[in-house]
């Protein structure tokens, strides 16, 4: 209830102009936000949310400590990690920063064409590194090997195409979807990604 609450309270926050009124219901919000996260602590996405809301009202250093929160709590959160790395770069933490965007893009690369390229100046640079992981084996098997509990057994051709598309070598992505394909015919995202590499 409490965080429905916010929720309501924060849609209103959208139509409203006046700066009194906007100052009051985010504190509202946040105390809804706070009232939910004690009666549930475990909701990883409630807590990114009130550290939005401390973002808004300003208050920065809450909004990132919450957020290192949640990026402990749920480590291979990509939006999490994103965010988290967006706050830092605005607060002029760029080694904080590009630290977390790479652990963001290292779990799901495609973020690098995404609409969160267009408000950071350093996604890019951490982008970089990507173009490395493509040709080293001992990154893979630290990364992407099987020890990890939040990764499937899936091949690393079908990685590396992702990678590719990701920093724009369509032609390269299609060849390591090809390869991919001829180890597994069923995994159906291959095929969805040839196609957008093709396109």
């Amino acid at each position: 209830y409490s965080y429905e609450c916010s929720l309501a309270i924060t849609n209103r926050l959208v139509n409203e102009t006046n700066a009194a009124e906007k100052a009051t219901l985010l504190n509202k919000a946040i105390e809804f936000q706070k009232r939910g996260f004690e009666l549930n602590p475990y909701w990883v996405t409630q807590e990114a949310n009130t550290a939005a809301l401390y973002w808004k009202e300003g208050n920065r250093y809450q909004a990132i400590s919450l957020m290192n929160h949640a990026v402990e709590t749920a480590p291979t959160y990509d939006m999490l990690l994103m965010n988290l790395g967006w706050m830092e770069e605005v607060t002029g933490n760029e080694t904080s920063a590009l630290q977390h965007y790479t652990r963001a893009l290292r779990i799901n690369p495609l973020i690098n064409i995404s609409t969160f390229s267009e408000f950071s100046q350093l996604l890019s640079v951490a982008a970089e590194d990507l173009n490395l992981w493509i040709d080293s084996d001992e990154l893979w098997e630290d990364w992407y090997g099987m020890d990890r509990h939040d990764r499937g057994p899936k091949d690393f051709a079908y990685w590396k195409g992702i990678i590719a598309i990701s920093t724009g070598q369509n032609e390269l992505a299609i060849r390591y979807f090809e390869d991919s394909i001829n180890r597994d015919f069923k995994n159906a995202k291959i095929f969805v990604y040839m196609a957008y590499a093709y396109s």
